[in-house]
Parts: C-alpha cells; sequence; structure tokens
C-alpha cells in the first residue's frame, strides 16, 4: 500500500516541476559485472542475472528521470584490483544514453567490490553537480568480494568523509553469505539498508523503491543534504558491542540499519493516511546467556518500544535490536565462554527471521545458538526462556544455581583503545557488566564477559593504531595471552602487547 502512495506520488508530483531546471539529486548505480553474473538466477529460473539487473536498472533509471531534477551515472565494477571499475558512464540526464549503456554491459571477470567502493565514492564526490541536495549510491553485487577488505574501505572512506549513503542488493546470494555481509555492512556504515532479491521481479521492485524514495523526500525537502551528513559513525550489537566486533560480526549504523525495509529509508516519511502508519519494535535481553528477555511492538515510536522493552526486561538489560514495519531475531550461542551473537531484521513474519538469524550465529562460529527473542511490529513476538528479576538474579545460565559460577566483564573505549575496565568474581554478568563500565569511564562498552577460565586484552602500540585482540575462556593466562596476541596481529596490529589479563577465580 505505501508503495503505491509513494509511486502515485512520483508520478503526480513531477509536473508541477516543470519550471525546476537545476539538478538536485546525485544517483550512481554501481552494478557488479563479474562473470557470475552471467548465470541463471537459481531456485529454478532460467533468467540470467546481469539481464534481470540490466531490466531492473532502465526502469529505475527511467523513473528517476521523470523529475527533470535527477541526474544518473553508472559504474560497472569487475576485473581486477587495481582497476575495479570496468565500464562507467558519467553523470547526465539523457535516458536514452543511460539505456543504451546499461543495456550494452557485460558480464565478465572478479568482484572487486571493496576497490570499487572507494572509487565510486570518490567519483560521486568528483563528478556529480556541486550543491545537490540528495547522493546516494545503490550497489548491486551477486557474490563475494575478492579484492581488498570492505569495512577497511568504509573505514578509509569515512576517515576522507567522502562516505555517500549506499543502498545495496544482494542478488541471488545466501542471507548468511561473506557477500550478504559485505553489503550489510557497507548499508550500515553508511546509513543505508541492505535488500535482499532472489528474482527479477524481487529485484525490479527493491531498484524502484529507492528511485520512488528518492524522489519523494527530494520533493518533501526531508532528505539530508551533503556527503558527510550521511556518515553516521559505526556501532555493534548494543549486549555485547565491541565483542561482536572483535570477532568479526557485523557492526553498522545504530540499531541495525536493515530496520524496517525501505520505509526507514524516508526517515520522518509517513503516510497521510493513519492506517499506513509505521509501528516500531524493541528486542531487550541481560546477556547473550542469560535468562531474562523481553519484547516491546506495535508502538508508535522506537523511543517508546526500547523503553518498553527495557522496562519489562528489567535491571541489567539493554536493547539489542529495534525494528519498524517488519521482524526481527536475536540469537546467541550458548556454548560456555562463547561471545557469538547474530540478528536480523526486516523480515516478513517471524519463520523468516528466526530461521536466519541462527544461520548467522552458526557462520559466525556459534555450536549452541538459540534465539533469544524475536518480534515482530505487529505486535507478536517470543522468547526462548522466562523473564524475570528472580532468574535475571541467579543468571543461572548451566543449572548449577549461578551463585557458584564468577562471573567478569572488560569494558573499553570504542575510540580509546588504552582505556579499559575489569570486574572479576561477580555472582551475576549483570552486575560484572555494571562495575567494568564504571570502571572504564564515559562513553565505554562492555567488550566481552567471561567465567570459569582467563581472558586477556591486547592493543597495537604501533602509533595511530587502533587495532585490539581479545580472548577469552582459557585454561590458563598463557593461552589466553596468546589467544590476545594472535587476535590482535591477525586484525593487522605491528606491535601488539598484553594490556590486562585475569582468571577466575584468582
Amino acid at each position: 500500500m505505501r508503495l503505491a502512495l509513494v509511486a502515485l506520488l512520483v508520478m503526480a508530483l513531477p509536473l508541477g516541476l516543470d519550471a525546476r531546471a537545476t539538478i538536485r539529486n546525485s544517483l550512481l548505480l554501481l552494478i557488479d559485472t563479474s562473470g557470475s553474473m552471467d548465470d541463471t538466477i537459481g531456485s529454478g529460473s532460467a533468467e540470467i542475472k546481469i539481464e534481470a539487473a540490466k531490466d531492473a536498472a532502465i526502469a529505475a533509471v527511467d523513473r528517476a528521470l521523470a523529475s527533470g531534477a535527477t541526474e544518473v551515472a553508472v559504474l560497472g565494477f569487475s576485473g581486477g584490483c587495481s582497476s575495479p571499475i570496468s565500464e562507467r558512464l558519467d553523470f547526465t540526464t539523457d535516458s536514452n544514453e543511460l539505456t543504451r549503456f546499461i543495456r550494452g554491459l557485460q558480464a565478465v571477470g572478479g568482484t572487486p567490490m571493496a576497490d570499487a567502493l572507494v572509487v565510486a565514492n570518490q567519483f560521486m564526490q568528483s563528478s556529480g553537480t556541486p550543491g545537490t541536495d540528495s547522493q546516494m549510491i545503490v550497489l548491486l553485487a551477486d557474490g563475494d568480494n575478492d579484492c581488498g577488505d570492505v569495512a577497511q574501505a568504509m573505514d578509509q572512506l569515512r576517515a576522507a568523509g567522502i562516505v555517500f549513503r549506499h543502498e545495496t542488493v544482494g542478488f541471488g546470494i545466501e542471507p548468511t553469505s561473506d557477500a550478504a555481509r559485505d553489503l550489510r555492512h557497507v548499508a550500515n556504515a553508511s546509513g543505508g539498508e541492505y535488500h535482499h532479491a532472489t528474482s527479477a521481479t524481487q529485484l525490479a521492485d527493491v531498484f524502484m523503491e529507492f528511485v520512488d524514495t528518492f524522489t519523494v523526500i527530494d520533493m518533501l525537502g526531508m532528505f539530508g543534504g551533503t556527503s558527510t551528513a550521511n556518515s553516521p559513525g559505526a556501532q555493534a550489537d548494543p549486549s555485547d558491542s565491541a565483542a561482536g566486533a572483535a570477532s568479526g560480526a557485523q557492526a553498522g549504523a545504530s540499531a541495525d540499519a536493515d530496520t524496517g525495509g525501505f520505509t526507514s529509508m524516508i526517515g520522518a516519511f509517513q503516510a497521510a493516511d493513519a492506517a499506513e502508519a509505521s509501528t516500531f519494535g524493541a528486542l531487550a535481553i541481560d546477556t547473550n546467556q542469560g535468562t531474562a528477555w523481553a519484547w516491546a511492538a506495535g508502538r508508535a515510536d522506537e523511543a517508546e518500544a526500547r523503553r518498553a522493552a527495557l522496562d519489562e526486561c528489567g535491571q541489567g538489560c539493554r536493547i539489542v535490536v529495534t525494528v519498524q514495519d517488519g521482524c526481527a531475531a536475536y540469537a546467541a550461542d550458548q556454548a560456555r565462554g562463547s561471545s557469538v551473537w547474530a540478528w536480523v531484521s526486516a523480515y516478513d513474519s517471524e519463520t523468516d527471521a528466526t530461521p536466519l538469524a541462527l544461520d548467522e550465529c552458526a557462520q559466525r562460529g556459534g555450536t549452541d545458538c538459540i534465539v533469544r527473542v524475536w518480534a515482530c511490529s505487529d505486535g507478536s513476538g517470543g522468547g526462548a526462556s522466562g523473564r524475570g528479576q528472580d532468574a535475571l538474579a541467579s543468571d543461572d545460565t548451566d543449572g548449577t544455581g549461578g551463585a557458584d559460577i564468577p562471573f567478569g566483564a572488560f569494558a573499553a573505549h570504542p575510540d580509546q583503545i588504552t582505556v579499559w575496565g575489569l570486574a572479576a568474581e561477580y555472582d551475576t554478568r549483570a552486575e560484572a557488566e555494571r562495575v567494568a563500565l564504571e570502571e572504564c569511564g564515559d562513553g565505554c562498552e562492555i567488550l566481552f564477559t567471561f567465567e570459569d577460565g582467563c581472558m586477556a586484552y591486547a592493543t597495537d602500540e604501533a602509533a595511530g593504531s587502533t587495532i585490539i585482540g581479545w580472548s577469552s575462556g582459557y585454561d590458563s593466562r598463557a593461552e589466553a595471552e596468546e589467544g590476545a596476541l594472535h587476535e590482535c596481529a591477525k586484525r593487522g596490529g605491528t606491535n601488539c602487547l598484553v594490556r590486562v589479563w585475569d582468571c577466575s577465580g584468582g
């Protein structure tokens, strides 16, 4: 219903915009033209991916140009790492030129996604019409990046202040693949969204959503202005945030930029019909392996949903996922000493969301994953274990009674790697986390929790480096220190040093 309303606005409003001669929007299509795009979509479909991508792009371009205020450029990426852009068409408003160029794209070569991202953002900055109100990059890919590192590429762009908003599409790929994770990261790190398409029809719908939303928001004057304004800082899982980043888990804009399908793209825009207004939900837990959980759904705004979920969950809980107009699920590994977690959102039903959360958790190394809590913004939800203050106080995760298990927590500042706080030998994880955060100070986050074992935290001492490594659940100090140093070096550290270690039980 909402998509139809947006499409209606796009078709109706340009009639009053004939006098607008200036370019207000810059849209860049960054399309994977690697050899795999010449394969069929899969699932029994005989359609070729590159042909479906061409059709979707041409239809979207025609819609985008209808307002007379949008310029479009197209970059095809494939081939070698040193020259990731194989085909390029500069910004133009000529529909025929764009159609000819897109129709002529050829699928051959590799998938240099990381390097292509750097070039695309630099291209938008240097080649787009100066002073446009809205700039957006649509990235379509069907396979794993094979040049460089996508997260490092986004960090490089963010440091240079030229990260434009990215709407990303995984076409015919597994939701838990490396490609999907990279595409989610790009979207999250730039304030955009990740979309999944498994058919030519879905791909066409997704592309049209991008353009319809882009155009309507420009007309309503509600889309952001400059490139630097659309570059949110990264934030990992709120319940175990730095731990997730350290173990290679997904990091992105606050509260999951996957949230809400295309509706979160339009921010404050809401349909005039009250029946079509967005609904929000939030998921809360105590810890990844705790016993307290809660959900709130069907709320009028995100803040209300977050407050309700926290109130229901109780002391020591925190928000792990928010959702808008869809379903979300949060899964965590229950194996002792594990800090593996995963979440998904913006799915149509609980039966869609929960299996994907479990798959993502297993993909990250979880051996005993469960869905701690799920909810849909329509008001439905549930969890894997009961909630309540008695359960929270005991923190009994293994049936031993809780109080006999000494818990510890380690907190660190995300921007100052030498600022940390350690708490050990506490009866509950919640208490250990509270003390660690107090010890660390303002702006700190829980990096990981631990019990019945040894942990270590290492930092790279090279000038200007922010690389860290940590480990927990080892039998001895030496093993924990070796694990932390190995993790630090694996992430690129050249002069790693163990800053702190601890073993439960003294």
